[in-house]
């Protein structure tokens, strides 16, 4: 069984008919269900309730399945301002007509579906059975937003968004149902009569679930007769119109309450329950009437409707007409005044038209006509409004058609930038007495338009060069006459080219090697770069690429390269960049000079070596014990007599232009002694013919002739076998004695030179000594 409800919103007939469809509806006492933002379903002054919507919760005036349990209930719908549920609070309820002796089918199972509010609570319930005997239970309800049951409880319906503390909120809250009670009296068949709440203010019962059966039309209060409302007609007006309700209907049982409540368009009006209700400006042209509520504890709630009053507007009355002033030119304010009336008007609108069409915003009291407005004829309606009264609205005309309007510069416009090729001029704009004036732009040069320059920036170039820039500005907004003015400007001088990345140097700077400069980067980007190469702060002749190939010539000079950036209508830029000081390529030996043997008389040569680079020249310089020989800069050198047993090495100078010198110098080599070969023979003169050869003659002998010059010769004489001594015996003649006398004469010769092996030749024999 139900206890009651709200009606959803806008229900037709939910204010005419019974308050609740349910038997419990004389014991409700507070409220739970409401739409958002209403002042009416608040659970315990805790600013929260359940907010209706659609498809969600738990549908009224309809019989609902507990689950699995077997047993039935429902929710009402019920109406705005009246309570949704029952309150533990001390109080008995008559459950007879529900769920006692007076139900078609007495109940013998019920559960309790509700919420507690500020916590899960428990209550004491007292069950009163009709043979006097109770049975004593105690029932718990979970939080109305508790995600998780307390006990025995069972969510069994629920709504997605909640009221609380003034804004709705996503958040699931909903009703829980009790566990299940089987009614136990002392006597078989005794039925349960009434229900006493124990003392817990935040237990809140929505419905009783059971398995009773109810006569609903034997406990439903029906009515004859209905109350009637005067006047039967009503015209709205703020100095207050009541409409009065009298007679009451007859009810179909005693001790019925009357409850009276005022409906606007079918929809109950909060707080209007007297005999008397006062129309509100929001009621005029909504049908007003009374519905006359009858209520019984245990009893369905009974209804009877009025007769229907449809309130009409109040008349507003001019008292002094609106006006409006001012001529029609765009950029030039109209103004319209709003007029008196009688009752004084609470609020004055204004529409203004263009040839009869509103102007989409134009809503004020004044306004101004733009571009769009030119040539249209301008009226304003303007409409007094009351609050439960018509509007009273009045056509104004405006003499005249709409003319263009003329604005002036209050800040002429400038040229700002530098006058320069390569530069960019940006036009300042000029600031005008009217607000929205669009400016045009062309550049000139002297006096001439410059070709395309028709935005607010030029960026000047070649062609400007030496002549004036300046400016035409061309001021137009929509409904406006153009205003134009010319800009002075200055002579354009020649750009500075802009460097974006400086040239570079790179390479070694070595004879030989290439060293390269990177161009830099520029602005204007199609500047042309061009190299001129220097040592010594001298131009190279020819060398005016990006790279330079240091020779000879500049070997120990300072090199540069001058990077010149012209563009036509700049000043060439010119960098000059220092790459260092030109040094020798390194030359190396590859393989180190040799000497032969050196002997005495014999020429000693030497090799002159190999080397990193072709074409070395080579300089020889011969050593003996380390000092240099004087004169003996060849290849070869023929060792002398004091060179003997000397050791004879020679340095060796390898130069080639651009490269570094290499001096080396070979290990030393121990002069040998020279050999004397004999070439000729000494002899002694005439030894073969005996008129030579004989006593007191003399014999000589010849020195010979040996490989070498220079040499000195020594003579030894023998006679036969002996030799003869002393000085005769060692002269180059020998003067023939007797004692030579048949006897044979040779000569040996003994050759010397410093630096040579001693060398012995014996002539041949002469013929004997007669």
């Amino acid at each position: 069984m139900a206890l009651t409800g709200l009606a959803a919103p806008g229900a037709a007939l939910a204010a005419e008919r019974a308050v609740s469809s349910s038997w419990l509806d004389g014991y409700f006492n507070n409220t739970g269900i409401g739409d958002a933002g209403s002042d009416y379903a608040d659970i315990d002054n805790l600013g929260s309730y359940l907010v209706r919507s659609e498809g969600a919760g738990v549908t009224p005036d309809t019989l609902q399945d507990l689950d699995d349990t077997g047993l039935t209930y429902s929710v009402s719908g019920g109406v705005p301002g009246d309570p949704d549920n029952v309150t533990a609070s001390n109080q008995t309820i008559d459950t007879s007509y529900g769920l006692g002796s007076l139900a078609a089918t007495p109940a013998t199972a019920i559960s309790f579906v509700g919420l507690a509010s500020n916590g899960s609570k428990t209550a004491s319930i007292t069950l009163n059975y009709s043979d006097s005997s109770t049975q004593s239970i105690s029932a718990q309800l979970s939080d109305w937003c508790d995600s998780d049951p307390q006990g025995t409880n069972v969510r069994v319906a629920t709504w997605p968004q909640r009221w609380y503390n003034g804004s709705a909120q996503q958040l699931a809250c909903g009703l829980w149902r009790t566990e299940v009670y089987e009614l136990a009296p002392q006597t078989p068949g005794a039925t349960l009569e009434s229900i006493t709440f124990g003392n817990q203010p935040n237990f809140h019962v929505f419905a009783i679930a059971s398995d009773a059966v109810v006569d609903e039309d034997a406990i439903t209060l029906t009515a004859t007769g209905a109350p009637t409302i005067t006047p039967t007609s009503a015209q709205y007006s703020n100095a207050g119109v009541t409409l009065t309700a009298s007679g009451a209907p007859t009810w179909s049982e005693t001790g019925v309450s009357n409850a009276y409540r005022w409906t606007v368009g079918g929809t109950a009006v909060p707080g209007a329950t007297g005999t008397t209700y006062a129309v509100r400006p929001s009621d005029v042209g909504q049908e007003i009437k009374v519905v006359a509520t009858g209520r019984k504890p245990g009893h369905v709630s009974g209804a009877a409707a009025s007769n229907g009053v449809t309130v009409t507007p109040g008349t507003l009355v001019k008292a002094t007409a609106p006006t409006v002033t001012g001529t029609p030119k765009v950029g030039s304010p109209l103004s319209a005044t709003g007029g008196t009336y009688t009752p004084a008007a609470s609020a004055i609108t204004y529409t203004w038209l263009a040839d009869g069409t509103p102007i989409p915003g134009a809503t004020g009291a004044s306004f101004t006509p733009g571009g769009s407005e030119v040539g249209a004829h301008i009226s304003v309606i303007v409409t007094a409004s009351l609050a439960g009264y018509g509007d009273l609205p009045t056509t104004l005309d405006v003499t005249g058609t709409v003319a263009k309007g003329t604005f002036t510069a209050n800040s002429p416009a400038t040229i700002q930038g530098t006058f320069a090729v390569g530069q960019t001029l940006t036009a300042a704009a000029a600031s005008y007495s009217t607000p929205g004036v669009t400016s045009s732009y062309q550049w000139t040069a002297d006096g001439a338009a410059i070709p395309g320059a028709t935005s607010s920036t030029l960026v000047l170039g070649a062609d400007q060069l030496d002549t004036t820039v300046g400016l035409k500005v061309t001021a137009t907004k929509s409904g406006y006459d153009d205003l134009v003015s010319d800009v002075v400007g200055s002579k354009v001088a020649a750009g500075d080219v802009v460097v974006l990345a400086s040239p570079t140097v790179t390479g070694d700077v070595v004879f030989g090697h290439a060293v390269t400069v990177t161009p830099g980067e520029y602005l204007p980007a199609d500047a042309t770069v061009s190299y001129a190469w220097l040592a010594n702060n001298a131009v190279v002749p020819g060398a005016v690429g990006t790279s330079f190939v240091p020779g000879a010539a500049q070997v120990g000079a300072a090199l540069q390269v001058r990077v010149t950036v012209s563009s036509p209508g700049y000043g060439d830029l010119v960098t000059t960049l220092s790459a260092g000081t030109v040094a020798r390529e390194s030359l190396t030996a590859t393989k180190a000079p040799v000497i032969s043997a050196a002997t005495v008389g014999t020429p000693a040569t030497v090799t002159s070596g190999s080397y990193s680079a072709a074409g070395v020249s080579v300089a020889y310089q011969w050593l003996v014990n380390g000092t240099p020989v004087k004169g003996a800069t060849s290849a070869r050198y023929t060792p002398v007599g004091n060179d003997l047993n000397k050791g004879v090495a020679v340095r060796v100078t390898a130069t080639k232009a651009g490269y570094t010198t290499v001096t080396s110098t070979t290990a030393q080599v121990t002069v040998k002694a020279g050999s004397i070969t004999v070439v000729k023979k000494p002899a002694i003169k005439g030894a073969k013919k005996a008129a030579k050869i004989k006593v007191g003659k003399k014999a000589k002998v010849s020195k010979g002739k040996y490989s070498v010059g220079g040499v000195k010769v020594k003579y030894q004489w023998f006679s036969g076998k002996k030799k003869i001594t002393g000085k005769a015996g060692k002269k180059a003649a020998h003067k023939i004695t007797k004692a030579d006398r048949r006897k044979t004469l040779k000569v040996k010769v003994t050759v010397k030179k410093a630096g040579y092996k001693t060398v012995k030749v014996t002539t041949k024999k002469t013929v004997a000594v007669r």
